[in-house]
């Protein structure tokens, strides 16, 4: 297969830190804000129960969900950091975009992996990477400065060869509860096509 555009990634901090951000924007859009409002909940509870005690742990239960609802990105990251290979070894990482499709390289592990554009289920971009999002679940994140022979059309090249549109990886809380609506939508279609016969899947 020969390369249209060629790419040389690491697992590196602002990877992982944009990974972290990335699936919580996308795959998770209202999990910081459902938090928010339970601890809204566990607050207000205080209204019923007017005893000093029950206060103190409801302000402090209230104040664990925000803790984990603001660091929550800051510690998956630590644990990505201790638990991925190719963070610790810095290993390099080679892309390869052709007409036919495109195949990723890890020469330290002697991993090679062929992929079709047709198995791309999204694409999407910011100012510092490119996401391409798989129908498998896999995410594999593709630096703007990491693609060698860059012309300012790379994009346009994922967009022609998967047939999808580049979506903007930066969401607002409205966009956020559209996605949301969009899947339970989905997922309901998807249970009204193939309902469940008794108590097991």
């Amino acid at each position: 297969m020969e390369a249209v555009y060629e790419a040389k990634t690491k697992h590196t901090d602002e990877m992982i830190k944009q990974y972290v951000k990335f699936q919580n924007n996308v795959n998770t859009p209202t999990k910081k804000l459902q938090s928010v409002l339970i601890a809204m909940c566990v607050l207000a509870l205080m209204l019923l129960v007017p005893q000093k005690n029950f206060h103190i742990l409801c302000m402090t239960v209230a104040a664990l969900i925000l803790l984990k609802a603001i660091a929550g990105d800051f510690f998956t990251a630590s644990y990505l950091k201790r638990e991925d290979e190719n963070y610790k070894r810095q290993n390099d990482i080679l892309y390869h975009f052709g007409n036919s499709g495109f195949h990723m390289e890890n020469q330290a592990d002697k991993e090679s992996l062929r992929l079709s554009y047709q198995d791309i289920r999204a694409l999407y971009q910011d100012e510092k990477f490119w996401y391409i999002c798989m129908k498998g679940g896999e995410l594999h994140m593709v630096g703007k400065g990491d693609v060698l022979n860059y012309d300012g059309r790379f994009g346009m090249f994922l967009e022609k060869q998967s047939g999808l549109k580049l979506k903007n990886a930066k969401t607002t809380v409205l966009e956020r509860i559209q996605i949301m609506q969009g899947r339970k939508k989905s997922l309901e279609e998807d249970r009204k096509k193939h309902p469940r016969k008794g108590l097991l899947p």
